[in-house]
């Protein structure tokens, strides 16, 4: 009988140490995936004859700043950096000193703000006033891409300088109105008057120009009137982007394959082919018919440079002589090449 009550001893002694190590905690819920929400701001968004010394903005819940140097802007530029401060639920601008007098101004605070706890991020919040007796309304949006490559360039700085101070030196001084791109390579710049503008971009820690930075510019005036998208190409200001042909080892065959290129301009034109985003063939083609040939059967992509210059490179474009860089046009499809097989594009380049 001792030996029994032993053994089931045993086992109840066993049975709660087991059930000791799985206590689970109670469960907290979904998890939050919301955004901080704004309940409330100290000044009305569009205000005019602004002369408060800040603006208090509040959460529904505990903030954090979020990459803020990166993120935050405001144009025109002050003259002084906004400073912030940022208290549980409640983010407080200082604008004290730093405001123009007549002026409007743009606040952007897109992805400034997360919560503490989860760190979801604020999007889309931009605020306006105007220290004068009226807000400028106007607006001019666009889409900022690599020149080459034609890929949107997200988190690249734009700004406007004025039409009649605008030279050599525009990627250098500071510029009037500022905003940045967002990740599809899109801005869009608020709060603006209907004088003349030249617009530029730079992808670089600030707006002014360093070895190494890729910068764009628009040829034309801008003005916030015209409703039209503008597009800037970005480029290398110091280097013509001369590319290895020898990135892939595809040995040179004589084939009957060729891809003709219709084509609506009559320009000499570099045609060059690509397979897994490195290129592995190219023709120089000084006029129609504009083809490619002798190529092993694959799938490729498509690229056409018109050579403006008919130095058989492409060249990036230069500020100083208002060039912008030579167009590239892209096949938006992926090309089969088969075995003496001439395959016919039709390619329409603005």
């Amino acid at each position: 009988m001792w030996v029994i009550k032993k053994i089931i001893h045993f086992f109840l002694f066993s049975f709660l140490i087991v059930s000791c190590a799985n206590i689970v905690m109670p469960s907290g819920g979904k998890k939050d995936t919301s955004p901080p929400v704004l309940i409330n701001v100290t000044t009305e968004n569009n205000t005019i004859n602004f002369t408060k010394k800040n603006i208090v903005f509040e959460f529904n819940e505990n903030v954090v700043p979020n990459n803020w140097s990166e993120n935050f802007s405001i144009s025109p530029l002050t003259k002084e950096p906004v400073n912030f401060k940022i208290k549980n639920k409640t983010l407080t601008l200082d604008l004290d000193n730093k405001l123009e007098k007549n002026t409007t101004y743009s606040v952007n605070l897109d992805n400034c703000i997360k919560d503490l706890n989860e760190g979801n991020i604020l999007e889309n919040l931009r605020f306006s006033f105007s220290t004068g007796s009226y807000l400028d309304s106007l607006s001019i949006k666009g889409i900022v891409i690599d020149a080459f490559t034609l890929e949107p360039k997200a988190n690249t700085h734009v700004f406007l300088q004025d039409f009649s101070n605008a030279d050599s030196l525009s990627f250098i001084k500071r510029p009037k109105y500022v905003t940045k791109t967002n990740s599809n390579g899109e801005f869009l710049m608020t709060n603006l008057n209907n004088n003349d503008f030249r617009i530029f971009c730079i992808d670089g820690i600030d707006y002014a120009y360093h070895e190494g930075d890729l910068i764009g510019f628009y040829k034309s005036k801008v003005n916030a009137s015209d409703s039209n998208k503008i597009e800037l190409l970005m480029y290398n200001p110091i280097n013509k982007l001369e590319e290895k042909k020898d990135t892939v080892d595809i040995k040179e065959i004589i084939t009957k394959t060729k891809i003709i290129v219709n084509c609506n301009i009559e320009e000499q034109l570099i045609i060059q082919l690509y397979k897994d985003k490195k290129l592995v063939k190219e023709a120089s083609v000084s006029s129609a018919p504009y083809f490619i040939e002798n190529i092993i059967p694959e799938n490729y992509t498509l690229k056409i440079i018109v050579d403006k210059n008919k130095n058989r490179l492409w060249d990036s474009g230069n500020f100083s002589l208002k060039q912008l860089p030579e167009k590239v046009y892209i096949y938006n499809e992926t090309i089969s090449i088969r075995e003496n097989w001439t395959v016919e594009l039709d390619c329409f380049i603005n």
